[in-house]
């Protein structure tokens, strides 16, 4: 079922037979966290991939995002009912349950120290704190909430139709307001979190750096690259759309007027893809059932190190903390957490 090399070997590998959602490190890295699409929660040892426990039928069977803490200890999980529900990561019990409205809350993300949690239903983001109290409210928005990002412990930014929309939650104000005609679909933030990169409807990913308000657009992709993302540097920008993996590289005038990086082995539309926490190093998966890790160039370019085929389509690719591992989930069940070395990896060290 799984052809490999050595970098994608040594872990294990688990199977729930529903549509992965979102998966995740918990409890200090000594666990995994993975949430299917009928409401299903389960917690797996993350050395042997044993099952620590099930949480069954969360939000009425209907389970749209998980966010887990910082901290590890606890993580929220949102759906169809409007609610966003708040456990313990040690054995799932629940804490505290949200309730938002009567539409869909499919965004939710904690703030990096931990203590606040956004989450959004239709045109409105809610801040809830780490009990489950609401916090706060923001106006209501161009259109239903297409994505969000904490850049700060009390800034929020906020992606609708047209816009991105930067509050200071403390003060309830808007700090900035980023403005472009069209549909946004998903948003990344540089680590500086000047430069904002939003994929859109039309086929196209736009960007705007903060500090000047000068904005451009990305064009020529065949799909939408709802897929994209800053690598710890910030220097690129990976982003999906198509079978290829398009990077723009934004060193000194960059990336207007230059060519991206073309990074060519999939053949179906990427999926999702994840830079490492400490390095450049890039994970790819495609619908077509490949993943692939990349090493790049100084332009963008680069060769697949490895790929691995997994015979069902990746959902979600999220590396552990110290990138010594990578987990991977998929739309019919499938969990793979990879031990991942320094020494597998030519030329790559993961404390660059």
């Amino acid at each position: 079922m799984i052809k490999s090399n050595s970098i994608f070997q040594g872990g294990w590998y688990s199977e729930i037979n529903e549509y992965v959602v979102a998966c995740d490190w918990i409890l200090e890295n000594q666990n995994i966290i993975a949430a299917d699409i009928t409401g299903n929660i389960y917690s797996f040892d993350a050395v042997e991939g044993q099952v620590a426990w099930i949480h069954k039928n969360t939000h009425n069977n209907s389970l749209l995002g998980l966010s887990v803490n910082p901290n590890g200890k606890i993580y929220a999980s949102c759906g169809q009912n409007g609610k966003i529900d708040i456990h313990t990561a040690s054995d799932g019990c629940l804490l505290s349950s949200s309730s938002l409205g009567s539409g869909w809350i499919d965004n939710i993300q904690w703030t990096p120290n931990g203590k606040l949690l956004a989450g959004s239903i239709g045109r409105f983001v809610h801040v809830i704190d780490s009990s489950g109290n609401q916090l706060w409210r923001s106006d209501e928005l161009t259109s239903t909430v297409a994505a969000i990002y904490w850049s700060s412990n009390s800034e929020l930014a906020i992606a609708s139709y047209g816009q991105v929309i930067f509050y200071d939650i403390k003060t309830n104000k808007v700090r900035q307001l980023l403005e472009w005609k069209g549909s946004l679909i998903s948003l990344a933030l540089s680590p500086n979190k000047d430069i904002v990169a939003c994929g859109s409807q039309d086929n196209s990913v736009h960007f705007w750096r903060r500090s000047n308000n000068d904005d451009a657009d990305m064009t020529g992709y065949p799909g939408k690259p709802k897929n994209i993302a800053f690598d710890i540097t910030g220097q690129y920008l990976a982003t999906g759309g198509s079978p290829q993996v398009t990077v723009w590289n934004f060193k000194g005038n960059g990336p207007e007027g230059t060519i991206p990086g073309q990074l060519v082995l999939h053949n179906e539309p990427v999926s999702c893809l994840t830079f490492a926490n400490r390095s450049s190093l890039l994970v790819s998966g495609a619908k077509d059932g490949s993943i692939a890790m990349w090493k790049l160039d100084k332009n963008g370019d680069g060769e697949p190190i490895d790929k691995v085929f997994i015979n069902s389509t990746p959902t979600c690719l999220i590396w552990r903390n110290d990138d010594s591992a990578l987990l991977a989930a998929s739309d019919s069940g499938k969990v793979f957490c990879w031990n991942i070395t320094a020494k597998k990896i030519p030329g790559i060290g993961f404390n660059n």
